[in-house]
């Protein structure tokens, strides 16, 4: 009896308690709410209307600004420690590069036009994720138009051991890409199919692109990965199962590496003893949005391949680059990019804006999220997803 007259004073005390943690929760889910429509309404400018017809970046102002990799560690070099003459006829190429047909935000005709006025590119690799799609497009969209610019089909393979650009020679046809795609995505064994793959698999993997795609380039992308961790205080790489630069050399047999991704100059990779003129150095902006270019990679044609067609020509150039790399690096950038060419953003993702940076405030100071690397295939993470009040 005592126990039931004392149930109602009792409910009378815990009642503004539960009423404040109710009202705790539904603030709680109202701000998720808002956070997650303003991201999708402010954040998302994927295929926006970029405009660069007000913009052209001015030319690279000296030819003093390239150098020859091998030369920044004192070690020997095929030829020089790598100038360019100051009359000596180049173009210049971009090694890695993203559109709509994986997680980039612009089109093909947005990624040319940036790489033509922001970068003054002469030819670009357009190398979505684990997908051949955005560079056929774009080969085809330069080969329709009979445009200057040149493109080279290829893809970023991507999974929790390794990013590694696949670049395609001209000679290989939409249709054998496609092929080749498809059976990596569907085969029991197929690269696209195998979020962490072992070193075998990876072999067996490169080993299937040069024999059915005869003349293709396997260069590893950002090698710095492989010794960066996933965040502050945390033991995980980036890329868990990335291999050994020897295993990728002796075993994987790679092509070439990516010495500068976007501002990044990979020098643990540059310094290696295993790093020689055997393989080809290339540079990446890893472009995914309208960025200033802080990267360029010298082609010197030969006049051997004069009377060539232009891709043909410049394709040549990269491989010869290979005897002698020239690279060249502005961390800075190459010019601001102006705010006319940000137009995509909307009215709405304006008005949104303050919500969201509020709400990501809220959620982050009471919520930590440890979503680890994306692998890219099958929707799978690199590490184990958790989360925690702070």
């Amino acid at each position: 009896m005592l126990n039931d007259r004392s149930s109602p004073k009792l409910s009378q005390r815990t009642q503004p308690f539960l009423i404040f943690l109710l009202a705790i929760f539904i603030t709680i889910c109202i701000v998720l709410g808002v956070s997650f429509l303003a991201s999708l309404l402010f954040s998302d400018s994927r295929g926006g209307n970029w405009d660069f017809s007000t913009y052209q970046a001015e030319p690279l102002e000296s030819t003093r600004l390239f150098f020859n990799p091998f030369s920044l560690f004192n070690r020997e070099t095929p030829q020089n420690d790598g100038r360019l003459d100051e009359d000596q006829k180049f173009f210049l190429f971009d090694g890695h590069a993203h559109t709509l047909a994986s997680d980039g935000q612009m089109s093909v005709p947005q990624l040319l036009e940036w790489a033509t006025k922001c970068g003054r590119y002469d030819a670009i690799a357009i190398t979505d994720h684990n997908t051949f799609e955005g560079g056929i497009s774009g080969r085809e969209f330069v080969r329709n138009r009979n445009l200057s610019v040149v493109v080279f089909a290829g893809m970023e393979y991507s999974s929790c051991a390794a990013h590694m650009n696949i670049l395609i020679p001209p000679s290989i046809s939409d249709v054998d890409l496609r092929a080749f795609e498809k059976q990596e995505s569907i085969a029991p064994s197929g690269a696209l199919t195998i979020p962490k793959p072992s070193v075998n698999e990876l072999m067996a993997f490169v080993e299937r692109i040069h024999a059915q795609l005869p003349g293709s380039l396997v260069i590893l992308n950002h090698f710095s990965w492989s010794t960066k961790y996933e965040r502050q205080g945390s033991m995980e790489k980036t890329l868990p199962y990335h291999p050994t630069l020897d295993q990728f050399i002796s075993s994987i047999k790679v092509d070439g590496f990516e010495a500068i991704n976007g501002h990044t100059l990979e020098a643990s990779l540059l310094s290696s003893p295993l790093i020689n003129s055997s393989f080809l150095l290339v540079s990446g902006s890893d472009v995914h949005y309208p960025i200033s270019p802080t990267c360029w990679t010298a082609l010197i044609p030969d006049p051997i391949d004069a009377e060539s067609e232009r891709e043909t020509m410049m394709w040549n150039a990269l491989l010869r680059s290979k005897e002698h790399p020239l690279l060249a690096l502005r961390p800075e950038g190459a010019a601001p990019i102006p705010s006319q060419v940000l137009s995509a953003i909307s009215f709405f993702k304006i008005f949104l804006y303050p919500l969201s940076a509020i709400s990501s405030i809220f959620v982050s100071t009471f919520i930590s999220v440890d979503s680890g690397m994306y692998s890219f295939i099958d929707g799978e993470r690199c590490h184990q997803l958790s989360w925690h009040l702070c």
